[in-house]
């Protein structure tokens, strides 16, 4: 099953009001991260607009509901007009 996930590091800071709490967020987002290596997450684009797609496809039912708990989603169908 191929799931996705879209993660803008522009939004990853806006409710941080002092350092510290800037580096508690980038240890979460390593972690976050680190994870989804672990996982076998592959990162396909994102470089220029922000819009980082992180995307697997997965068959253990496990690693699909974890992925899920964590906000992945079946990519939606593109409508051809």
């Amino acid at each position: 099953m191929k799931i996705e996930n879209i993660f803008r590091f522009k939004f990853a800071f806006t409710d941080c009001d002092t350092y510290g709490e800037v580096f508690e967020r980038l240890e979460e987002i390593k972690d976050h991260f680190k994870t989804l290596e672990t996982l076998g997450v592959k990162k396909v684009g994102g470089a220029k607009d922000d819009y980082h797609r992180l995307q697997i496809n997965a068959k253990d039912p496990k690693i699909i509901k974890q992925l899920k708990d964590m906000g992945f989603a079946e990519p939606e169908e593109e409508e051809i007009e």
